[in-house]
């Protein structure tokens, strides 16, 4: 797909169109478009003598619009690798390239949001040294928001991308985490809808390993920035079944990761259905620690639960630290349940701190996360 939009060139893009069949021609909706107060045209001179019709209309607060095309997950990377993209919204046409973003829209223009939303998309035909691992983090952000028919495509709708950042010297490719950055990898959040307290319900089928971020549906993000580089976990072994031999970028069957670490048993008393999933505290024997903790998806187990926390990583005086949270099968591997961040960044940092730092020192252990 990436030699094929990165090598056109012009992408033209028709987001106005629900589905295939729909045309794309059509007479736009005019600026400022009142169902109530139904505008009307008449026939205007300009300044080089020519006679255009205009469209006269009460301007109204213009609603986001429906560009079907740009919420499907599967057409980021052609947007992405495109040298210049030509697109139909419902309202105007927009022309982006490497240098500008304009509009067509008569009567107006297209607000500053409307124009920038492309350029939150970080484009990987730009210079190298632009494409560093928190690029790769904010694409991840950006793409993981999109839909999918089929939700297992969601590591094959990133290939492209994947082997563009691969070619850069990222490494081994392990579902969607790059090795070199492994740790920051693992610490990604799923983002909870607007209104939404709860997290999503577990999808029965596995779509990846519970520790990437393509086993959800949901759209997520990598909220712990440079602050968090310090290295507490090492990875002693990764096992990659994809359901392609040799398809490093495609569909994954099942993986193994193998980490040495810190690993602490605590106690995690389930919250009320109206509760936040974060900003919960656990207990280790009789003392209770502080702590943010986000979960993966909906808790379907008992009211109180014993988990695992895992650290992978701290901040340079290691007064805080964050890792995943895991719970143990039956068989003596670890699935992920999402991550903790200690002490919690809100409430008594002070007192929390010292509480953590004790708690923190122990033994290193092995496990391995499914």
């Amino acid at each position: 797909m990436r030699y094929v939009y990165e090598n056109a060139e012009v992408t033209i893009a028709v987001s106005r169109a629900k589905e295939v069949h729909e045309g794309f021609l059509q007479d736009f909706q005019p600026y400022g478009y009142d169902s109530k107060t139904m505008p009307f045209k008449i026939r205007y001179r300009d300044l080089a003598g020519r006679i255009d019709p205009i469209t006269i209309a009460p301007v109204k607060k213009i609603q986001p619009n429906e560009e079907y095309l740009s919420k499907r997950a599967w057409a980021f990377q052609e947007r992405s690798f495109s040298h210049r993209y030509l697109e139909y919204g419902p309202h105007c046409v927009h022309w982006s390239c490497q240098s500008q973003r304009v509009c067509d829209r008569r009567g107006g223009r297209c607000s500053a949001d409307q124009l920038g939303r492309d350029w939150r998309i970080f484009r990987v035909r730009q210079d190298h040294s632009t494409l560093t691992i928190n690029t790769w983090h904010r694409l991840v952000s950006e793409f993981s928001s999109g839909s999918l028919t089929h939700a297992e495509d969601r590591l094959p709708a990133m290939a492209g991308i994947a082997e563009r950042f691969s070619s850069l010297g990222f490494g081994e490719y392990l579902a969607g985490i790059w090795q070199s950055h492994l740790l920051r990898g693992l610490l990604w959040a799923v983002k909870l809808a607007p209104k939404r307290k709860n997290p999503y319900r577990r999808s029965p089928s596995p779509l990846a390993p519970s520790w990437s971020w393509a086993s959800t549906i949901r759209c997520v993000y990598f909220g712990f920035n440079e602050d968090y580089r310090f290295p507490a976990a090492d990875l002693l072994g990764a096992d990659i079944r994809h359901q392609v031999e040799g398809a490093t970028y495609g569909r994954v069957i099942s993986g193994h990761l193998t980490l040495r670490g810190f690993v602490a048993r605590v106690s995690w008393k389930m919250p009320k259905e109206e509760e936040p999933w974060k900003d919960h505290g656990f207990t280790q024997g009789l003392r209770r620690i502080s702590a943010d903790i986000y979960w993966d998806a909906a808790w379907e187990g008992a009211k109180k639960a014993h988990v695992y926390l895992l650290i992978l990583v701290s901040n340079r005086d290691k007064s805080t630290r964050v890792g995943l949270v895991l719970q143990k099968r039956p068989d003596n591997n670890y699935s992920r349940l999402g991550i903790f961040c200690v002490p919690t960044v809100r409430g008594h940092f002070d007192k929390d701190r010292k509480k953590a730092g004790s708690f923190m020192e122990g033994k290193l252990e092995e496990v391995t996360i499914v």
